[in-house]
C-alpha cells in the first residue's frame, strides 16, 4: 500500500513541476479586419467576365512587455496554435496611423520594460508546453513563453479592435 501511495505522490509531483503557471508579463493585443479590395474581373476565352473573389482576413498587432528577457514559444489565437516570430521594440510608445486624417492610436504606452512585437507564423511543434488548448478555448489569445528558465503563459480574453483596413 505504501508503494502505491509513494508512486502516486511522485507522479503528482512530476505533473505539478511540469505544469505551467500564469506569467506576470503585460500583453497589448489588437486585431484589425482587412476588407477585400476592388473586385477584379477576368475575361474568359468566350468573352464572358468572371469575378475573382477577394478575400478578407485579419491583421494582428501583439506586443508583450516584461521586466526581464522572455522567449516566446507559441501563441494561440481563437483556439488555433501558431509559432511566433518576434521583433525587439527599443522605443516606446508604439503608435499606429489609423486613417487618412493622420489619427494615431497608441498600441503600447511609454515604458521601461522590455517589449517584443509578436507575429503569428505557421505552427511547427518543437516541444510540448502542456495542455494549453483548455486555456485557449476560453481566451482569444494565449502566449506561451520562457522566462528565467521556466515556461509561463499569459492570456487575453478579448483583443481590442482597430479600425478596418481596406485593400486596394
Amino acid at each position: 500500500m505504501n508503494k502505491y501511495f509513494l508512486l502516486l505522490a511522485f507522479l503528482f509531483l512530476c505533473l505539478y513541476a511540469s505544469a505551467q503557471t500564469q506569467g506576470k508579463s503585460t500583453i497589448y493585443a489588437y486585431k484589425q479586419d482587412v476588407l477585400p479590395g476592388a473586385n477584379r474581373g477576368v475575361i474568359t476565352e468566350g468573352g464572358s467576365e468572371v469575378q475573382a473573389q477577394g478575400s478578407s482576413g485579419k491583421n494582428y498587432f501583439i506586443y508583450i512587455a516584461s521586466s526581464s528577457r522572455i522567449y516566446p514559444a507559441e501563441m494561440w489565437i481563437n483556439g488555433v496554435a501558431y509559432s511566433v516570430r518576434m521583433e525587439i521594440i527599443n522605443n516606446t510608445p508604439v503608435e499606429m496611423d489609423l486613417s487618412f486624417n493622420q489619427e494615431k492610436k497608441q498600441l503600447v504606452p511609454k515604458t521601461a520594460l522590455k517589449v517584443l512585437k509578436l507575429t503569428p507564423a505557421p505552427y511547427t511543434q518543437t516541444k510540448y508546453f502542456g495542455d494549453i488548448s483548455r486555456i485557449a478555448a476560453n481566451n482569444e489569445l494565449v502566449i506561451v513563453y520562457k522566462q528565467n528558465g521556466k515556461f509561463f503563459y499569459n492570456s487575453v480574453k478579448n483583443m481590442k479592435e482597430l479600425e478596418a483596413a481596406a485593400m486596394q
